[in-house]
């Protein structure tokens, strides 16, 4: 399966890496995060399953959740994208350091463009 990638300026969004495992699961343990989730920090073992699953996502469904990475830093900043669990389409964790910037949604909406649609 070939990976799907979008661009713009400054994001690029791509599938998760292992290289990814470190910055997504300090992210995953950030209790500021997790609240806006409605879930709880998680340990390795959970944030290596979850990105399992979303790479598992794009290999079953064909679309998923893109890693979000800062092309001026190559840090990964959030991830944002859907997927269907049990008819639910959920999305995505951004770092506290992004937020009071800009979403990461809005982010994307106004650098990749209506052509993607988010919600």
């Amino acid at each position: 399966m070939n990976e799907v990638t979008l661009e713009s300026e400054r994001l690029w969004l791509r599938w998760l890496r292992e290289a990814d495992f470190d910055q997504y699961a300090r992210m995953c343990r950030d209790p500021e995060v997790m609240r806006f989730l409605g879930g709880e920090v998680t340990t390795d073992i959970d944030v290596w399953r979850q990105m399992a699953s979303i790479m598992g996502h794009w290999y079953f469904r064909g679309h998923g959740i893109w890693a979000v990475e800062e092309k001026s830093t190559g840090n990964l900043i959030g991830r944002i994208g859907r997927r269907k669990v049990n008819n639910c389409f959920c999305s995505a964790p951004e770092k506290r350091e992004g937020w009071g910037v800009k979403a990461i949604h809005k982010i994307t909406r106004n650098e990749i463009g209506a052509s993607v649609r988010l919600d």
